[in-house]
């Protein structure tokens, strides 16, 4: 989630200096978080709740 994070303040830091972000730039950090969400979070959150469902059903 580090990426995530990373993304998360490099935006902060943009507001908080004055930056108005514009549509595209919305856009495509929207984009980024999506992907990263899809392809890093949900993968690893996969892998370690489906053992604890396993032992549930047991």
């Amino acid at each position: 989630m580090s990426r995530l994070s990373d993304l998360y303040k490099a935006m902060e830091t943009l507001r908080k200096e004055g930056l108005s972000l514009n549509k595209d730039l919305e856009r495509q950090v929207e984009e980024l978080e999506e992907n990263i969400i899809k392809d890093e979070i949900l993968p690893s959150l996969s892998s370690d709740i489906t053992p604890r469902l396993e032992i549930t059903r047991v």
